[in-house]
């Protein structure tokens, strides 16, 4: 058996065949950004350090350049999920969301959305458009969350609780729409007990895919300007390999593990300094897990 349930299996399981995400841009912002839950935004994030680098302020577009760069470099390609990654995805009047997210499914060879978003720009109204959407579509909603640690949160100014992330899978769960929620590790003050209540707790939630990934601390950040003044520890890679066990083993097997690393441009990234590429990281944690016997789900407990 697989020692994680991999989102690249589980798609060509699904389709028979590679479909594409396609990163756009719809121009949004966030609600610790515009001062409606606060201001300066979450301290760890530069949207310019990993959101997509197509500059073209249509969205369609975007879409289009990209379908042509996958399509030349992987011939025979043709379905793909374009997926709103900048900022809060739902985070506009209903009206614009609508049409934004209809033209998007219009284009050929697009099959669904991936909607990167907040648990507090979501409501009642919004989710009932993206189910009817779901019935034709492949829809997945992500909320990021960050951590489960309600004073982490306020510590990088997300300007929610973890109670309306539960709140928003809660009126997200049963509508058709796949829920996927972003998770970091390495977070210098979270305790060893915060590590193993995120994994207990994570795997409560009745989501179909999880994104995890180490704190990096990058430029341009409130963290990065406090890191730089006073360095602080940030995660090994040793230490990330048993925090990201922990989780792993606890998630049911069934729960499709999207990302297990993150790796920002170089340009931006202060720490930590890891040479790796994504490719090698997964294969190292994997055989970190498979010399402990370790594998997804082996904690679970439904």
């Amino acid at each position: 058996m697989a020692a994680i349930n991999l989102y690249n299996r589980y798609m060509l399981k699904t389709y028979g065949e590679r479909v594409q995400k396609i990163a756009v841009d719809g121009g949004f912002t966030c609600p610790n950004r515009d001062g409606s839950r606060g201001v300066g935004g979450c301290t760890f994030c530069n949207n310019d350090s990993y959101g997509t680098k197509n500059k073209m302020p249509e969205v369609n577009d975007q879409i289009l350049a990209g379908k042509l760069f996958y399509e030349n470099k992987f011939p025979g390609l043709n379905k793909f999920i374009v997926y709103f990654q900048s900022y809060s995805n739902t985070y506009k009047p209903i009206a614009e969301l609508e049409k934004m997210y209809t033209d998007a499914l219009k284009v050929e060879g697009v099959i669904g959305l991936a909607i990167g978003t907040r648990p507090d720009c979501i409501d009642k109204e919004k989710i009932s458009m993206l189910e009817e959407m779901a019935k034709s579509y492949d829809i997945t909603i992500e909320y990021g969350i960050e951590s489960l640690i309600d004073s982490t949160l306020v510590k990088i100014n997300r300007g929610h609780t973890v109670r309306e992330f539960e709140q928003a899978i809660s009126m997200t769960y049963g509508r058709g729409i796949k829920m996927c929620t972003h998770l970091i590790l390495g977070f210098p003050w979270e305790t060893e007990a915060d590590i193993d209540y995120t994994a207990k707790t994570m795997a409560t939630y009745p989501l179909d895919f999880i994104k995890i990934h180490q704190l990096q601390v990058v430029t341009d950040t409130i963290m990065g300007n406090e890191y730089k003044k006073s360095p602080f520890p940030v995660v090994t890679k040793e230490e990330y390999f048993h925090m990201l066990a922990k989780i792993i083993t606890h998630l049911s097997p069934e729960l499709v593990v999207q990302r297990m690393f993150s790796q920002y441009q170089k340009e931006y990234l202060l720490s930590p300094p890891w040479s790796e590429t994504l490719s090698q990281l997964n294969s190292e944690f994997i055989n970190f897990l498979d010399k402990r016997e370790l594998y997804q789900g082996m904690h679970f407990k439904k």
